[in-house]
């Protein structure tokens, strides 16, 4: 019985790996006929404008510390995505931030919504590799969510232990939620 079954796992872990082969060389073939070099995103996310975007002003100076933020400026979303029912998820507003060079990494960066500071409210989501954190997420996702209307963010990297310094950086950006 033992041997049998042995056999069988054998057979079976061979037959899935000759289809996960196979599988992979399907997959690079139709990428590779597609006439296209790079593969798709899997995920479909809207493209930050590059321009200025009727009645949200121009988009925000991206990269340094704060190198994405979502939604993206000058778009909608609806209201049931910014509600947070997870605090381990949170919903947006959210931006990504980089702690090069900022020795107290998430004390630099302050934020506001609707000229209402949040910073202490900012829920961080850091990468599980383990190590020191590079880099991170700061979300202020409620249970509530944001109300219907358009909002702007400002997020401003700035030396926590010095007051009346100007920011590193500003990045401010606005959204709409709809109903």
């Amino acid at each position: 019985m033992y041997q049998r079954v042995r056999s069988l796992g054998w057979v079976t872990s061979s037959f899935t790996k000759c289809h996960i082969i196979l599988g992979a060389v399907v997959f690079v073939l139709c990428a590779a006929c597609s006439g296209s070099d790079a593969l798709p995103d899997p995920v479909p996310t809207a493209a930050p404008p590059t321009e200025a975007t009727p009645d949200f002003g121009p988009p925000p100076e991206l990269g340094g510390n704060v190198p994405d933020v979502f939604p993206a400026h000058g778009t909608s979303i609806s209201q049931a995505d910014t509600v947070t029912s997870n605090p381990r998820f949170p919903g947006p507003p959210c931006f990504e931030a980089d702690f090069a060079g900022l020795p107290e990494q998430a004390q630099w960066f302050r934020v506001l919504v609707d000229d209402v500071e949040i910073t202490p409210e900012l829920t961080w989501v850091i990468s599980a590799s383990g190590g020191p954190a590079e880099s991170a997420r700061g979300c202020h996702g409620t249970s509530d969510g944001l109300s219907p209307g358009r909002h702007t963010v400002v997020v401003n990297v700035i030396e926590p232990s010095v007051r009346g310094v100007q920011p590193l950086q500003v990045v401010t950006w606005s959204f709409d939620v709809t109903p």
